[in-house]
Protein backbone atom coordinates (compact mmCIF):
# COMPACT_ATOMS: atom_id res chain seq x y z
CA UNK A 1 0.00 0.00 0.00
CA UNK A 2 2.73 2.46 1.18
CA UNK A 3 4.44 1.91 -2.49
CA UNK A 4 1.56 2.62 -4.68
CA UNK A 5 0.68 5.89 -2.73
CA UNK A 6 4.57 6.62 -3.05
CA UNK A 7 4.12 5.75 -6.99
CA UNK A 8 1.09 7.32 -7.70
CA UNK A 9 2.39 10.78 -5.58
CA UNK A 10 5.50 10.78 -7.88
CA UNK A 11 3.25 10.20 -11.23
CA UNK A 12 1.10 13.20 -10.40
CA UNK A 13 4.24 15.36 -9.47
CA UNK A 14 6.11 14.27 -12.89
CA UNK A 15 2.73 15.07 -14.50
CA UNK A 16 2.57 18.26 -13.19
CA UNK A 17 6.28 19.06 -13.94
CA UNK A 18 6.09 18.07 -17.59
CA UNK A 19 2.44 20.03 -18.38
CA UNK A 20 3.85 22.50 -16.42
CA UNK A 21 6.34 23.46 -18.54
CA UNK A 22 4.16 24.94 -21.87
CA UNK A 23 5.99 23.14 -24.40
CA UNK A 24 4.70 20.16 -26.38
CA UNK A 25 6.86 17.69 -24.39
CA UNK A 26 4.25 16.84 -22.26
CA UNK A 27 1.92 15.91 -24.88
CA UNK A 28 4.69 14.22 -26.86
CA UNK A 29 5.22 11.66 -23.13
CA UNK A 30 1.63 11.31 -22.94
CA UNK A 31 1.78 9.73 -26.25
CA UNK A 32 4.39 7.35 -25.54
CA UNK A 33 3.54 6.62 -22.06
CA UNK A 34 1.29 3.68 -23.32
CA UNK A 35 3.64 1.75 -24.85
CA UNK A 36 5.70 2.21 -21.63
CA UNK A 37 2.67 1.53 -19.28
CA UNK A 38 1.27 -1.40 -20.25
CA UNK A 39 3.88 -3.50 -20.93
CA UNK A 40 4.86 -2.95 -17.35
CA UNK A 41 1.30 -3.58 -16.29
CA UNK A 42 0.98 -6.92 -18.68
CA UNK A 43 4.18 -8.25 -16.86
CA UNK A 44 3.55 -7.49 -13.45
CA UNK A 45 -0.08 -9.59 -14.20
CA UNK A 46 2.04 -12.65 -15.51
CA UNK A 47 4.58 -12.23 -12.55
CA UNK A 48 1.47 -12.68 -10.18
CA UNK A 49 0.05 -14.83 -11.61
CA UNK A 50 2.72 -17.35 -12.30
CA UNK A 51 4.07 -16.73 -8.33
CA UNK A 52 0.84 -17.28 -7.34
CA UNK A 53 0.54 -20.70 -9.09
CA UNK A 54 3.47 -21.56 -8.14
CA UNK A 55 2.43 -20.83 -4.41
CA UNK A 56 -0.67 -22.70 -4.52
CA UNK A 57 1.66 -26.26 -5.89
CA UNK A 58 3.64 -25.52 -2.60
CA UNK A 59 0.16 -25.49 -0.63
CA UNK A 60 -0.71 -29.02 -2.52
CA UNK A 61 2.47 -30.22 -1.77
CA UNK A 62 2.59 -29.76 2.01
CA UNK A 63 -0.93 -30.34 2.44
CA UNK A 64 -0.87 -33.74 0.41
CA UNK A 65 2.12 -34.49 2.79
CA UNK A 66 0.07 -33.83 6.05
CA UNK A 67 -2.79 -36.17 4.50
CA UNK A 68 0.20 -39.25 3.80
CA UNK A 69 1.56 -38.35 7.67
CA UNK A 70 -2.36 -38.67 8.85
CA UNK A 71 -3.39 -41.99 7.35
CA UNK A 72 -0.11 -43.60 8.36
CA UNK A 73 -1.01 -42.45 12.13
CA UNK A 74 -4.40 -43.99 11.47
CA UNK A 75 -3.15 -47.13 9.97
Amino acid sequence: MKYGLIFGAAFLVGLMIIFGTGSEIGFYIMAVLPFVVYPILISLAVWFLISLINLQKERNRYLAEIVRKLEKENT
